[in-house]
């Protein structure tokens, strides 16, 4: 398991006040990102240090309750499964208080950058990964 923490900010609010729907997705993958830039896995080195790209082929979000401007939240990232060539997580989304307001599911595939084909998910990312069981 992961825990990422943040606010949600206005320009993420829709005009009533709350969180625009796409923004969960946006913050999902905030936490996504943070996980492997503190695992020493930056983004930005996929095309240069790795010879494979990471792209969610799959996402979907459940909105569980209010989220607005200035509310403190925590993501927490597990591992639902790891596959030959892709990987499942699961984002539970919550207020300061404990309480659930949603859930994130994000699919990825491990693509070679030179043929732009699967391939098997490389067992340094597959440690990491692990991590979130």
């Amino acid at each position: 398991m992961y825990t990422y923490t943040t606010r949600i900010k206005l320009h993420e609010t829709d005009a009533a006040g709350r969180l625009f729907f796409a923004e969960l997705l946006k913050i999902a993958h905030d936490a996504y990102e943070s996980f492997l830039l503190d695992h020493g896995f930056p983004l930005r080195d996929l095309d240069t240090r790795y010879e494979f790209s990471l792209p969610i082929v799959h996402a979907e979000a459940d909105y569980l309750g209010e989220l607005c401007a200035s509310d403190k939240i925590q993501v927490i990232i597990h591992l639902n499964k790891i596959g030959a060539s892709s990987y499942i997580l699961n984002y539970d989304f919550q207020k300061e208080s404990g309480e659930p307001v949603g859930k994130v599911r994000t699919v990825h595939v491990v693509v070679n950058l030179a043929s732009g084909k699967k391939m098997p998910v490389p067992d340094r990312l597959k440690e990491m990964l692990q991590t979130l069981s």
